[in-house]
């Protein structure tokens, strides 16, 4: 009985949050599965010059490990690859430990203890909470970033209170409010966002959109693809004042950044014409990418433009099913389930033959309506 005790007070005490000072050097680690794909990337560093990088990289330096991710995530000087980018960010924030099995597979001898990246902790949270090389998850995310504040980290503890969505996991507070004030002040593209955000939603501080829209503008010059996405559509929405040419143009930013919804946003107004002159070619472009990178409203709206040959889209009903079907049976999208029943009534409709409906004369006969007049 006083063992089964002990184990408790262990247990509540492994699950207290850390503190500053030496207990923030523990190793914390968040493993719900390994996000990046089952490929291995540790030998395969394509486009990367900086060759002592990379071997630091390979043996187990956390440091290396997250500079390499960065190169991967911003396409600096390598062409942009988010799985290898968040590949090397979950190596970073989880180094293998002394005397334990390493969660991947690794070409050195384990012999110390590393301290993990509190900044690709963060990064690995990024990631997850925008879908960059994984599916997208916030709870997973606030995981992650919970661990990276707990780490010492300013961008996670600024995430965790500026990424709205409800039961925000750490309410906005005054210290809070100021660090990421200075961040911004500083030039931080992510603190600008943030700084954006709490402006917009109220967080610690009045709503201004018009700060907002200032702060956004600040971090999309620095090619944040969030705010530029978000200062794009707050014009679409009429929340901001601005031309319809502008917000495309701030959207087709996003979408160069390599922001999903942006591109899938765009083509949906090139598929109906909204905001710009309709052009399918643009419109099917636009969707394919944003379907390439895991876009399930992408899937839904190219795969019924497709079946249906819409808005000068050229007919391909195998492709659309097989795009509607993936977002409707593998995602589980509602949306997605009533197109397809939508569609096969539709085409039920249309196979059925067009009898003309007989009418009953007033001598009792049948005629169907093609008797010759007398």
């Amino acid at each position: 009985m006083a063992q089964s005790k002990s184990r408790t007070r262990s247990a509540k005490k492994q699950r207290q949050p850390l503190k500053k000072g030496r207990e923030r050097e523990q190793q914390v680690y968040f493993v719900q599965s390994m996000r990046w794909a089952t490929r291995d990337f540790e030998d395969d560093c394509t486009g990367v010059q900086d060759e002592e990088l990379i071997a630091a990289a390979r043996t187990g330096d956390t440091e290396a490990q997250y500079r390499l991710g960065k190169l991967y995530a911003e396409g600096r000087k390598v062409p942009r690859d988010d799985e290898r980018a968040l590949y090397w960010f979950q190596r970073a924030a989880q180094p293998p430990v002394p005397g334990h099995e390493p969660l991947y597979k690794i070409s050195y001898p384990c012999t110390k203890k590393v301290l993990p990246s509190s900044e690709a902790t963060y990064e690995v949270g990024r990631a997850i909470w925008h879908g960059r090389g994984t599916e997208m998850d916030f709870g997973d995310a606030y995981a992650w970033w919970k661990m990276a504040d707990a780490q010492g980290n300013d961008h996670a503890r600024m995430a965790l209170s500026a990424y709205h969505i409800p039961d925000n996991p750490r309410p906005m507070d005054d210290a809070t409010f100021t660090c990421i004030v200075q961040m911004a002040d500083a030039g931080d593209m992510d603190a600008q966002h943030c700084l954006g955000n709490c402006f917009f939603l109220g967080l610690g501080v009045s709503k201004d959109p018009a700060k907002a829209m200032e702060w956004w503008k600040k971090a999309a010059a620095q090619g944040h693809e969030h705010a530029t996405y978000y200062a794009g559509a707050s014009i679409l929405q009429n929340n901001f004042p601005g031309s319809c040419e502008e917000a495309i143009s701030l959207m087709e930013q996003a979408a160069g950044l390599g922001l999903r919804k942006a591109k899938c946003l765009l083509g949906n107004c090139y598929l109906h014409g909204d905001y710009v002159q309709q052009d399918p070619e643009k419109a099917v472009a636009y969707l394919t990418q944003a379907v390439e990178g895991g876009s399930i409203d992408a899937r839904i709206s190219l795969g019924a433009a497709l079946v249906l040959g819409m808005h000068g889209v050229p007919k391909n009903r195998e492709l659309g099913m097989l795009y509607l079907e993936e977002a409707a049976l593998d995602a589980g999208d509602p949306d997605a389930r009533k197109v397809l029943d939508q569609i096969t009534a539709m085409e039920k409709m249309a196979q059925k033959p067009n009898r003309k409906k007989a009418v009953r004369t007033t001598s009792g006969r049948k005629s169907t309506g093609s008797r010759r007049r007398k």
